[in-house]
């Protein structure tokens, strides 16, 4: 149990703020959830910012007291804004694009002109 809290855990943690966004991004775009898009991609993004730093203090309390330096933990931290800079704006963009699309008779343009989806 102990292995699961302070090793599993923290490397969920990285993962929930992207998983966040795309499971809200996806129910603004079926119609079942009213948050603006703006709200549901910069709270994600603040949870992408705020969770590595929780998984960094879950891992550094799982970490034997025999042990002096943890200088390499830092990359958890790293790790975890990096994800985020990386997919929030990838998952905000494609998940605009789909919205506007459905909004629009679900019509796409390609090559200038409007193909039925």
């Amino acid at each position: 149990m102990h292995a699961f809290i302070y090793g599993v855990v923290p490397l969920l943690l990285l993962l929930t703020a992207p998983l966040m966004q795309i499971v809200l991004s996806s129910k603004k775009i079926h119609g079942k959830v009213k948050l603006s898009f703006i709200f549901i991609n910069i709270s994600c993004f603040l949870s992408g910012i705020i969770l590595p730093l929780v998984a960094t203090y879950i891992f550094i309390g799982g970490i034997s007291p025999d042990i002096k330096c943890i200088t390499g933990i830092e990359v958890i931290a790293l790790l975890g804004f990096f994800i985020t800079i990386v997919t929030t704006p990838i998952i905000a963009t494609v998940s605009y694009i789909n919205y506007r699309s459905k909004q629009n008779g679900r019509k796409l343009m390609l090559n200038g002109s409007y193909v039925c989806l």
